[in-house]
């Protein structure tokens, strides 16, 4: 069943990504310590709407991920 996101997967290699993978959602996991090492960890913390506070809580994304039965992970290195 996986090899149909294949695709999806060497496009995002193709554009620029490091790796990528599809994985099961239900092997994700969510965490409420995730959102509080942004907050006293990151000096950017609150500047983009990508990043907490400004992002679903864990309760929301798990949300989410359940209504998915895959999902692709892209790794990105930024230099």
């Amino acid at each position: 069943m996986v090899e149909k996101f294949n695709q999806y997967k060497d496009k995002a290699i193709e554009d620029g990504a490091d790796n990528a993978i599809v994985i099961k959602t239900w092997d994700i996991f969510t965490a409420p310590w995730v959102r509080m090492k942004c907050q006293f960890g990151c000096p950017n913390y609150g500047m983009s709407l990508c990043c907490p506070p400004h992002t679903p809580t864990p309760e929301e994304t798990r949300k989410i991920l359940d209504s998915y039965t895959y999902a692709l992970l892209i790794h990105r290195h930024w230099k």
